[in-house]
């Protein structure tokens, strides 16, 4: 599966020239999958395709590109990954450049929103034949709602059929589930994108939970930061905030609880014990949310399973609230441990939520609609001659 940081979306709505980078096939040992991508700027890179001297080497080209006075120009490059670079993984990557232009930019961002939306999508990428610098890489970005782009003149008969070739192809990949996240039909390159899954509630923005935000800020989720204190969040704004954080400020958080997708990891540690006591509440009392913690110790806990029982809750609603939160073995009270220690609690948890039952219709369901067969062929060792 394929996820892009949120800042490519945002970097792909600059209004500065950049050069996209992608993985267009893989052979043998090699850090990241065919699919990734970075964006290079001038004077910074967003995203990685590995690091090392793969990506050295890959931004020097990319910024060469960007000094290319050829309007839309793209290019594909072979390069080993051996002693000769300075790398010891031994396999060999193809690297699709393209520098941005208008056709470029509307695919990003067509991406973006649909993932923003909850859509699953399919983006298809004619790679010129090795060795070949193009004027352009067609490409169609296609989803259950409809297909964005035109891989070639479609007056042309014959040209029509090949788009609707295509998009056949696409949907194929579309609906098979658990299908490869990116599949290769030379020329084509089909990768397939789905929305972030791992939703997180975090109630509570004093100190501990801004340490949060920096931590989750760095995960390809998306958190909902909410609390009923605009002067908390104004110690951390307008600094600066994640790509993928919101913020919801209200008088009766505990409220939110009710509106919050199903599949949602919720993380409590305001600044009253009373209002803890009342999120956990509405919490437990949802079935569909895979994980409560709230901070604290054993003693807390004691107390707060007495008072949700007082308050009408199962103890079996009860047993499922994680206290005291975070993975055995960090034991430190700095709150950028608790963060790193409880981001890695809900890390190790979400491959047992992603298995749970999901409410028909929610949010979080629609966003995990399955993708189920076709032909495609997975990438794994490609036959291009690498």
């Amino acid at each position: 599966m394929s996820h892009w940081p949120a800042a490519l979306g945002e970097a792909a709505r600059r209004d500065t020239p950049f050069v996209l980078v992608t993985i267009a096939a893989t052979r043998g040992s090699v850090p990241r999958e065919a699919g990734t991508r970075m964006i290079v700027f001038e004077r910074e890179a967003v995203g990685t395709i590995g690091g090392g001297h793969l990506e050295y080497s890959a931004i020097g080209t990319a910024r060469a590109l960007l000094q290319d006075g050829r309007p839309g120009c793209c290019r594909l490059e072979r390069i080993p990954l051996g002693a000769s670079l300075g790398q010891c993984c031994g396999g060999a990557v193809q690297l699709l450049f393209e520098r941005a232009d208008s056709s470029l930019r509307d695919w990003l961002s067509g991406l973006a929103a649909a993932l923003q939306a909850n859509e699953v999508v399919v983006a298809v990428t004619e790679i010129p034949a090795f060795p070949r610098d193009s004027a352009t890489a067609p490409r169609l970005l296609v989803s259950r709602q409809g297909c964005i782009g035109e891989m070639s003149n479609r007056d042309r008969p014959e040209e029509r059929d090949r788009q609707e070739e295509m998009v056949s192809r696409a949907h194929a990949l579309l609906n098979t589930p658990r299908a490869a996240s990116v599949c290769f039909e030379p020329p084509l390159l089909l990768d397939r994108f789905e929305p972030v899954s791992l939703r997180i509630a975090l109630f509570g923005a004093g100190h501990v939970g801004r340490a949060f935000i920096g931590v989750l800020g760095l995960l390809p989720c998306r958190v909902t930061w909410i609390d009923t204190r605009q002067e908390e969040f104004d110690a951390l704004l307008p600094v600066s905030c994640p790509a993928n954080v919101t913020i919801e400020l209200g008088e009766q958080v505990e409220c939110d609880v009710d509106t919050l997708a199903a599949g949602t990891f919720v993380i409590v540690m305001t600044h009253d014990h009373a209002l803890d006591e009342a999120i956990c509440a509405r919490a437990l009392r949802r079935q569909d949310l895979p994980w409560v913690g709230l901070i604290g110790s054993l003693v807390k806990r004691r107390r707060f399973e007495q008072r949700l029982l007082a308050r009408g809750l199962s103890a079996e609603a009860i047993a499922r609230l994680r206290c005291p939160i975070g993975i055995d073995g960090i034991d430190g009270k700095y709150p950028g441990e608790i963060a790193v220690s409880v981001a890695a609690e809900i890390l190790l948890s979400k491959d047992k939520a992603d298995t749970a039952p999901q409410v028909p219709g929610s949010a979080q369901s629609d966003a995990r609609v399955g993708v189920d067969g076709g032909k495609a062929k997975a990438i794994e060792d490609v036959t291009w001659p690498v």
